[in-house]
């Protein structure tokens, strides 16, 4: 983008990356010009999908936050596109309407295709996950969240953009008056436990199983340090890297299996301790967590040790659908806020809290683990070509 990444950056408030709509407006334009100067609008997803119930154009705040969104106002960024030389797609961007409007009504047509009624309301709704932080109940400035799946996030919400954004983080504006989401998404979750548990040949084991065996290692897991980055791409959070590699450091033949695995686990909170310390959660936020590994007890209290976080899980696995109820609640008039269907819609949650010695203990071994991960840095991509030289 010849250096106007910074540009993109000091308006959406978010790093460049190959998927965002500036950079996929010229591929597509080199591959397929006409196809560019044929078209009237670009939607993603969720847009599209109202356009053909509707026949109404429009995007919401959280969607056009990594377009050339100013996510400090909410509209678009006259100065951005000026300067990214991309007056020429202008045209193609779809009005920002508030996620709680209501967007337009299904169509006789629509309705002729899909069977919903005519004349159904169809709220604009937002991207996923600021949507499941509002089915978490985790909606307010100075509120966390985390998911943990195959791969990993974490938000915070605040009243304007904070220091945070010096890091690789997503910024996307949450209301469109300059409340906004700051998130990290790392590549890489619980399918370090899925490998861990191969490799160690515990596979005959139940997850139960697995968890009990690594909850008899002591806590600082014997002071073994494993770095969580099995995935093939690296890692994107809360650094990017692309040649990062996962590596399980300070064994020694008095090492045990139990020792090892419960290394994954606290790995893995380490890497999310991380991210909330960068986002400026403070050690009195309560996170809510959910995803798959959320449905692990031990996670839930590894996390809260690790991080010295309140953690609290949300007994609802569909928090995506909660989220939309929400702002259907606030379109139709139900409640006045987002914050008032929370509160309606709110599920029983259960509280994992840390233990303060342990914390101290995790503490240190934070301090150790980021050390341990930049000594390695510098060879992570010597190690990557030594892998593919011997495959």
């Amino acid at each position: 983008m010849d250096g106007r990444a910074d540009a993109v950056r000091r308006v959406t408030g978010s790093a460049l990356f190959p998927g965002a709509l500036p950079v996929l407006l010229e591929e597509i334009e080199e591959a397929d010009p006409e196809r560019v100067q044929s078209s009237a609008f670009h939607l993603n997803c969720k847009d599209w999908i109202r356009y053909q119930l509707t026949g109404e154009i429009a995007t919401d705040p959280t969607e056009a936050s990594r377009t050339y969104l100013d996510v400090s106002s909410g509209v678009y960024s006259r100065e951005l596109i000026d300067e990214l030389g991309h007056e020429r797609f202008r045209r193609l961007l779809p009005p920002v309407v508030p996620s709680t409007d209501i967007a337009g009504t299904v169509t006789a047509e629509a309705s002729s295709v899909t069977g919903i009624p005519v004349g159904l309301p169809v709220v604009v709704g937002m991207v996923d996950t600021p949507l499941g932080g509002v089915g978490l109940g985790a909606a307010k400035p100075g509120q966390g969240y985390a998911i943990i799946g195959t791969t990993s996030f974490v938000g915070a919400l605040h009243n304007q953009r904070t220091a945070a954004n010096n890091q690789p983080v997503i910024t996307l504006s949450f209301d469109g008056h300059g409340k906004v989401l700051e998130c990290f998404a790392p590549m890489n979750g619980t399918p370090n436990l899925d490998w861990a548990r191969s490799s160690l040949s515990l596979s005959d084991l139940s997850w139960a199983e697995v968890e009990d065996l690594a909850n008899t290692a002591q806590p600082g897991a014997g002071g073994v340090i494993y770095l969580p980055y099995t995935s093939t791409s690296g890692e994107r959070a809360p650094f990017v890297d692309t040649a990062a590699s996962a590596s399980w450091v300070n064994l020694s033949v008095s090492t045990t299996v139990a020792e090892m695995i419960r290394a994954v686990y606290e790995g893995l909170a380490q890497s999310l301790r991380e991210c909330m310390d960068e986002l400026g959660l403070e050690s009195s936020a309560v996170i809510r967590l959910s995803g798959g590994g959320a449905q692990s007890d031990t996670i839930c209290q590894i996390l809260a040790d690790v991080s010295g976080r309140v953690i609290e899980r949300s007994d609802d696995i569909e928090l995506g659908a909660r989220g939309c109820a929400a702002l259907a609640l606030v379109a139709l008039g139900n409640v006045g806020s987002v914050d008032a269907a929370m509160e309606r819609l709110a599920t029983p949650v259960r509280r994992f809290d840390p233990n303060e010695e342990r914390y101290a203990l995790h503490t240190t071994q934070a301090t150790i683990f980021r050390q341990v991960r930049e000594a390695l840095r510098p060879q992570w991509r010597g190690l990557r070509q030594l892998r593919a030289d011997s495959q």
